[in-house]
């Protein structure tokens, strides 16, 4: 709050105040950082385009998002953020490859060549773009134009064909065969979209096979215009380096000004082996400071954590209490928790309330600073915070991220008993799933106002990040990370640095000749120097992490400092910087027992250090990873050759031989997926597992398995019409509906593409567009023909028009990774606000979130269109789309877990962001083979490889967590459910089963997942039905509880009886309410294919192995009378193989070992009837 005085102001006269330089806070934000010295990230210099006079100048109007600052999600609360516009999104993009000859600006009337697109009208932008081009400015206009003046402009009459389905599909053919804009021209087939009538001072440019125009001219010699009702960004042109080189073609047409062309870099394999993951990705290290790491995090105030310990290096220590030890007492929760103590990693089962209390004792000398309390990551799911009885702060359901948000609140010093006991009482509220603190509550205390420090990043890769860090006072150090090592290297600049260390340090040992010496640091002011090895070890007695400082230059001078009895840091001294500094976790995640420690260290312990300490000075930064795929053999060989940041201070090991890790998931399942001769144990306990590598080799060489994707089809079981008739009565309902909230398809418009509503969002949301159809269209073989109309209807506007139409809006947001650079689309309006700082004008404060999710919607549909729905030119008519769907997956591929996340910064592969992963790989694999692109092919099946590992690996890992000590409370834990940056996730015993654990990616159940699971996992996970879904399956009435999704994976992936599963659908699909909600928004389409698992799980004998590039338009199996229908017709390169448990009765369909039958397809374009009597 502030005020101001007017008192002394005459009386009748007006007076005010000017505020300048004042920004809007959150409450915690201006309350911590008010002491807290807050990092803001800094560009790194690069180098810029001039302009030139003679640079194409190019106006662009779309009616989509390039240029916004505004965020805004489809919710109730209808929150707004406002954030930097990175750079002008579709446009920017269309130009990157000739950016030092084109310009984009802001004023028509400056344009050498005006582009237009707009589904939305924009009079006032019009009347600007009408008036130029009357002055003889050029335009380009393509797609729906929905401005009457601009559409009065053109040289022929555009109208939209009525929506009757999926397009009609025709040839291209240029009227003059010579033109030089159609050199190259794509020979698939474009969609038809649009209606176009040539005026008559108007010719044809390029019309389809049937004759009727495509592109148009006019001939007016005052101003050229160009109309194409192909989209801008249609691969018109493939096979060059341009998104959409026909475009650039037209500019330089239409302004008379050159520009250039290249051609797209083909992708070798040298000697056979191809680029892998490595290249242009980010991993887990985007947007955020904050970043888990291989047996630690790091926190966006760069702090250093381990379980409840922690350090961090600064030019002066900031007094810190960590509270770690609670007692909890449930309120109302249920299931009820008994009273108890525990520390800050418990999470707690019962949803409801929950009291937490905390005391400590706050040293006298604090009462001279700010005092705060912090919990980093926030209180799982809401919070009230009191201190000494006096609510300080809290946490509700309206705050963004509310379950993670951090809580930073001022203890007022009145408030404070100094030197006596305090108490903190947490009033907490879990509202679903598991509760508790994300980190370990902290007191904090701050000596005046904390200046920012500056950190400009010069490295961001797959491994970590690195850069320079400068204080207020000027001092400056640099730190790395690496999930290759278990710890961070940092470099001091300055001639001393402070470490602060909470609960790490009660004793230090240091080697000094062949004795080790251990001192007492309680009451220790200097610690000795004549050390005649590089290292120090702080502990602590009892179960603990033991920190390993190894340093390459002697420190001169080291300081003890504490905060009353407890140590709270070290000051390091050295003439000329302090050098290298690489705090090692000695045990990794796990503790151990240093009970004895402070009167002898165990050998073991010393032939630990021995073997740590050299390696600290060979520090991997830098991984080019290649890859080999052997189809003969099955393998995928794979070579990790790393690169290093090597000290160099005195006390360096310049003899230290290279080692070559992998990622400790990827060892974990050695004998299941991992095979290696050459990478050995470590034996260090990591987040992921066991730490392994190639030692004495800058080289690993390993295996995994070679996937194949999942074609298969299962067929319609006749016989069941009360089944059929409710399943297409539910669906007829629910297709109306669009993405949830109960609004009608109709409400989202391409003008309008989340409803008039928000009249701010103008992108097109293609999660939500996609809603139903991934799960529909695997399986739609159970609806009616109307229910067949309306599916082919949505699909027209909910894909084929977003790419082929509005492919300038189709794409949420263009972002930039601001450390790195690197460039790519999301497609799905779900972002987060995160709480890295960065420079004005530089960067983003929002986090987009679940992508990868959205990546494999795309590719899943276009695949599915392809090989099932014959639309395979549909798929080599837009090549550059699914390259964009799909970058995300690739540019945020995690060394440690293996697949992309929930996040752009990371966060998670868990639960549905984790079933997606395999799949997506999959689907783009066959979408690569469909365009003829190798190594892409290649790319996806190594990649999806890379995913098995922790799709897999979530079955056994929770014995191995166990075993080594990972989780407090073992006894909670049910099942893993994947990784997080800091490891293993978890359900707890007693939450009820949930399709996205283990299968649902929250839009169906990935088709390549179940086929995984049933070739690797050997029956682990009937664990899982067994334990966790079979005893909630009916409630006390004997209702079926479970949603219809669960019931589509027990059908798919578990034994069960018949005589149950007959059960449990005939008790679902009798619940009126159940239906009644399904059939009030669009998850009632996915009751057909949930159904037609069941049903052919139940009388299924035969189904399609493996289909490409056909339509599918009939496939139904009748059990009584044990006959297969199938009507579809063959595109070219089609291919039909079914695979069946009986033999058919015609010996004319040959039946190979494996139950597979290939069926000769005919002609191409032909329909075929095939009827065959099992």
């Amino acid at each position: 709050k502030f005020s101001a005085f007017i008192g002394s102001a005459e009386p009748g006269t007006k007076a005010g105040i000017e505020v300048q330089n004042l920004r809007i806070t959150s409450s915690e934000e201006a309350g911590a950082m008010s002491g807290r010295s807050e990092v803001i990230v800094y560009p790194n210099s690069k180098h810029a385009i001039k302009s030139t006079n003679d640079m194409m100048k190019i106006y662009f109007h779309f009616d989509n998002e390039d240029y916004s600052t505004i965020f805004h999600r489809r919710k109730k609360d209808k929150l707004k953020y406002e954030d930097n516009c990175q750079y002008p999104g579709f446009r920017d993009m269309l130009l990157e490859t000739v950016r030092d000859q084109t310009i984009i600006v802001t004023d028509p009337k400056d344009a050498d060549v005006i582009v237009y697109s707009g589904a939305r009208p924009d009079p006032a932008d019009a009347g600007r773009i009408a008036e130029a081009v009357k002055n003889g400015t050029p335009l380009f206009s393509a797609g729906v134009i929905n401005d009457p003046v601009i559409a009065a402009l053109l040289p022929g009459k555009i109208s939209i064909l009525p929506n009757t389905g999926i397009p009609d599909r025709l040839r291209l053919k240029p009227v003059n065969t010579d033109d030089p804009l159609f050199i190259g021209l794509n020979s698939m087939e474009f969609g038809i979209y649009l209606n176009i009538l040539p005026d008559q001072d108007s010719h044809v440019l390029l019309s389809y096979a049937n004759g009727s125009p495509a592109i148009i001219e006019n001939k007016s010699n005052k101003s050229k215009i160009i109309y194409s009702a192909i989209a801008i960004g249609a691969d018109l042109i493939p096979g060059k380096k341009a998104y959409d080189p026909f475009l650039l073609r037209v500019l330089s047409y239409l302004s008379g000004k050159k520009i250039r062309e290249e051609n797209e870099a083909v992708i070798n394999s040298i000697n056979g082996f191809y680029a892998g993951f490595t290249e242009e990705n980010f991993g887990r290290f985007g947007f955020t400071l904050s970043d888990g790491l291989l047996v630690e995090s790091i926190n966006s105030s760069l702090h250093v954590i381990n379980g409840a310990q922690e350090y961090s290096f600064s030019s002066g220590l900031t007094p810190k209490i960590t509270l770690s030890k609670w007692s909890i007492t449930s309120i109302n929760a249920k299931p009820e928790e008994p009273k108890r103590e525990i520390n800050h990693l418990y999470k707690y089962l019962g949803i409801g309330k929950f009291e937490l209390l905390a005391k400590c004792i706050i040293p006298k000398d604090w009462s001279s600073k700010s005092v705060f309390f912090s919990v980093e990551s926030g209180i799982d799911d809401i919070a009230e915070v009191y201190f000494n009885n006096m609510l300080i702060g809290r946490v509700t359901t309206n705050m963004p991220e509310y379950w993670m948000r951090p809580h930073y609140y001022a203890v007022n010093s009145s408030l404070i008993r100094f030197g006596e006991k305090n108490e903190i009482l947490i009033k907490t509220e879990n509202l679903r799933g598991e509760g508790g603190f994300g980190s370990c509550p902290e007191l904090l205390a701050f000596s005046g106002t904390g200046e920012a420090w500056k950190f400009v990043p010069d490295r961001i890769n797959c491994l970590g990040k690195g850069g320079v860090i400068t204080e207020h006072d000027g001092s400056s150090r640099r730190f790395d990370t690496s999930l290759a090592f278990p710890g961070v290297r940092w470099e001091i600049f300055s001639d001393s640095v402070d470490i602060a260390l909470q609960n790490i340090a009660s004793f230090a040992a240091f080697q000094s000749g062949n004795k080790i010496n251990i001192v007492d640091l309680s009451g220790t002011k200097n610690l000795p120097t004549d050390w005649s090895a590089p290292w120090l070890l702080l502990f602590r007695k009892g179960k603990e992490h033991p920190l390993l400082l190894v340093f390459d230059q002697k420190p001169s001078q080291i300081k003890i400092k504490h905060t009353g009895e407890a140590v709270a840091g070290i000051s390091i001294e050295r003439k000329g910087g302090a050098g290298m500094i690489l705090p090692l976790w000695l045990y990794g995640t796990a503790s151990v027992d240093s009970i004895e420690w402070n009167k002898s260290i165990p050998e073991e312990t010393l032939a630990r250090i021995a073997f740590w300490y050299p390696r600290a000075f060979l520090y991997p930064v830098e991984l080019d990873e290649k890859f080999h795929i052997d189809e003969a053999s099955g393998q995928i060989a794979i070579r990790s050759e790393y690169r290093y940041k090597k000290a160099t201070g005195e006390w360096s090991d310049k003899n230290v031989k290279p080692y070559a890790p992998v990622s400790p998931l990827a060892f974990f399942m050695k004998g299941k997926l991992f095979e290696s001769s050459t990478v050995k144990d470590f034996n260090l306990v990591t987040s992921f597992g066991n730490y392994a590598a190639c030692d004495g080799s800058d080289t690993a060489e390993w295996t995994l398995p070679l996937p194949s994707p999942d074609l298969s089809v299962i067929p319609a079981i006749s016989g069941f019409e009360k089944v059929r008739e409710i399943v297409n009565m539910v669906f007829s309902s629910a297709v109306c509906f669009s993405a949830g909230g109960g609004a009608k398809i109709s409400d989202w418009t391409p003008a309008f593409p989340q409803g008039t509503e928000n009249p701010t969002i103008f992108n097109i949301n293609m999660h939500g567009y996609l809603a139903g159809l991934n799960q529909t269209m695997g399986m739609p073989y159970l609806l009616d023909e109307e229910n067949s109309a309306a599916l082919k209807k949505r699909v027209r506007e909910r894909i084929f028009e977003p790419i082929e139409l509005y492919r300038y809006k189709s794409a949420q947001r263009w972002r930039e990774e601001p450390m790195s650079g690197i460039r790519y689309p999301v497609f799905y309006n779900s972002y987060y606000v995160h709480t890295t700082k960065y420079a004005e004008g530089f960067g983003s404060s929002m986090n987009y979130g679940d992508q990868n999710e959205t990546a494999h919607m795309i590719l899943a549909v276009m695949q599915a269109l392809a090989d099932r729905f014959g639309q395979r030119d549909f798929v080599l008519a837009n090549r550059n789309f699914i390259y964009h769907a799909a970058r995300i997956l690739l540019v945020s591929d995690d060394w440690a877990y293996m697949s992309c996340h929930c996040r752009e910064s990371g966060l998670s592969a868990t639960i549905d962001m984790l079933n997606c992963e395999y799949s997506s790989m999959m689907k783009l694999a066959r979408l690569a083979e469909i365009i003829g692109d190798k190594a892409l092919r290649a790319q996806a099946l190594y990649r999806g490889s890379r995913r098995m590992v922790p799709t897999l690996a979530r079955f056994y890992f929770r014995e191995y967590a166990i075993n080594n000590n990972l989780v407090d409370y073992p006894e909670n834990i049910a099942t893993c459910v994947g990784f997080t940056e800091q490891g293993m996730h978890y359900r707890t015993k007693g939450t009820l089963p949930n399709m996205l654990d283990l299968y649902d990616m929250s839009q169906g159940i990935p088709s390549d997942i179940i086929p995984l699971y049933q070739r690797f996992l050997h029956k682990a996970q009937e664990n899982y039905f067994k334990n966790i879904v079979f005893p909630t399956l009916f409630n006390k009435e004997g209702e079926y509880s479970l949603d219809t999704t669960m019931l589509s994976i027990i059908a798919q992936d578990s034994v069960i009886e018949s005589s149950i599963l007959e059960k449990a659908v005939i008790s679902l699909l009798k619940h009126e309410k159940k239906i009644k909600k399904l059939s009030s928004d669009w998850p009632g389409m996915t009751l057909v294919p949930d159904i037609a698992q069941v049903l052919y799980k139940l009388h299924g004998v035969v189904k399609i192995k493996s289909i490409k590039n056909s339509e599918l338009k009939v496939f139904k199996y009748d059990p009584k009378l044990k006959i297969l229908y199938i009507k579809f017709v063959p595109e070219t390169q089609a291919e039909l193989i079914l695979q069946s448990r009986l033999a058919p009765a015609d010996p004319s369909f040959k039946v190979d070992p494996l139950g597979c039958i290939t069926i000769t397809t005919g002609p191409v374009g032909k329909e075929q009837d095939i009827v065959i009597h099992f």
